[in-house]
């Protein structure tokens, strides 16, 4: 069993019934949908299922449905132990599945006041402070969200996002660039944005030839499936620079994308060539 499996005791299991207003006596088969599973520990012990202890038998369903637990405080005036919860465990791997649930149910659930809090808990005290840790935090929810621009911080979150990236470029932090592309390929929806595709192009056209190698490089990392004619166009007009390695590294950034979506701008750029 994994180790992260918590145990649903008889105790919590009648709480549960008693909450849901379900009673297990007139819905026998409650226990048996596919989301728990019984564990007895004596074998052939008790035959009464609320008897016996219970586990979610996958994780996703008990991240799901702790994040609707951690959700319900936040719809109150007085949810104070739930911001507690966010600002002190946002960091904490063990709990990424479940605040990228909650992410994108209250976005799902048009909870504004409660989206507002949830985005508040995590933006406020204690950041991490060298900013990685934080900005990976924030492209996860961002995409469990799918990308609603009326979430809010929506444009704030976007900015910081693309600011970062930049900032990876122009002081040469590799480190932290590899964290971000593997973030940003986990979240096709988030990197297929007009302000994180702008950044790129505009870097991509970066008179500084070791940013642009860099940024060509740095491309292909992403896995863009669905790639906008800005950031095409940008690659194929330094597909002309005068260095030859740069051409290349262009070359490989196309080629990295998906070919449909490409197809007609290179098209246009090869009947220039040859005329």
């Amino acid at each position: 069993m994994e180790k992260n499996i918590i145990m649903i005791r008889p105790p919590l299991l009648n709480k549960a019934s008693e909450d849901a207003k379900v009673s297990f006596q007139d819905c026998p088969h409650a226990l048996n949908l596919g989301i728990l599973k019984s564990f007895n520990q004596k074998g052939i012990g008790t035959q009464i299922e609320t008897d016996k202890d219970h586990y979610f038998i996958h994780l996703s369903f008990q991240e799901y449905f702790a994040a609707r637990y951690v959700m319900h405080p936040l719809r109150k005036p007085s949810s104070e132990q739930a911001i507690e919860f966010i600002k002190y465990q946002k960091y904490n791997q063990r709990y990424t599945l479940v605040f990228t649930f909650m992410s994108g149910l209250l976005v799902n659930d048009d909870l504004e006041f409660s989206s507002n809090i949830f985005w508040d808990s995590i933006m406020s005290e204690p950041i991490d402070l060298v900013g990685i840790r934080h900005i990976q935090f924030v492209i996860v929810c961002l995409e469990a969200m799918s990308i609603k621009s009326s979430a809010p911080c929506y444009d704030e979150l976007l900015v910081r996002i693309t600011e970062y990236i930049q900032y990876s470029f122009y002081h040469e932090n590799k480190i932290i660039r590899k964290h971000l592309s593997q973030s940003l390929e986990r979240a096709p929806l988030l990197t297929c944005t007009s302000k994180i595709i702008h950044m790129l192009s505009n870097l991509v056209r970066n008179d500084d030839l070791k940013i642009k190698s860099e940024v060509l490089l740095f491309i292909p990392e992403l896995k863009v499936s669905n790639p906008r004619t800005e950031l095409i166009q940008s690659i194929i007009d330094v597909m002309q620079d005068t260095n030859t390695d740069v051409r290349i590294k262009a070359c490989l950034a196309l080629g990295s994308m998906d070919e449909k979506a490409a197809i007609s701008e290179v098209n246009q750029y090869l009947t220039g060539c040859t005329r």
